[in-house]
């Protein structure tokens, strides 16, 4: 995740070497440096096994580390 990238993206690879852009699976938003206001970091995925959905958690901080939100975002593909 960067600041400038303007929200999430997702890249994938065969080899953990190699990787492709897939999307961007969460938006910035708002009119910040970064599009929000926070600093999106430390997004974690899994696979739902009871919905069969992915879901993310995504932690954002404002300036001095404050405030401290999570976001929770759901989706029938890992790629958003």
């Amino acid at each position: 995740v960067s600041a400038f990238s303007g929200g999430i993206n997702v890249y994938s690879s065969q080899d953990l070497y190699n990787w492709r852009f897939d999307s961007k699976v969460i938006k910035a938003f708002n009119g910040s440096a970064t599009g929000n206001g926070l600093d999106l970091e430390r997004p974690k995925v899994i696979r739902c096994a009871g919905t069969g959905k992915y879901v993310m958690w995504v932690r954002g901080t404002g300036f001095g580390n404050t405030p401290q939100l999570l976001a929770v975002a759901t989706s029938h593909l890992p790629t958003g």
